[in-house]
């Protein structure tokens, strides 16, 4: 495989993917804290990070 064909990812766009994640988690974990789950706003918000962070790592982070 070439280098040109492993893609790559700038520091502004993994932040804003991040943020999005966050966004989004935290929006399932206040409902859910409306609803009065075991699960809240910090729980999902972590999680959503979390898997946004996996993702972004194991697709851009190791090449050959």
């Amino acid at each position: 495989m070439l280098l040109a064909e492993i893609p790559t990812l700038s520091w502004e766009a993994a932040l804003l993917r991040i943020v999005v994640a966050a966004a989004l988690g935290g929006a399932v974990g206040i409902e859910r804290e409306l609803r009065d789950h075991d699960a809240g706003f910090r729980t999902h918000m972590l999680v959503a990070v979390g898997s946004a962070l996996f993702t972004i790592v194991s697709a851009y982070a190791f090449r050959d």
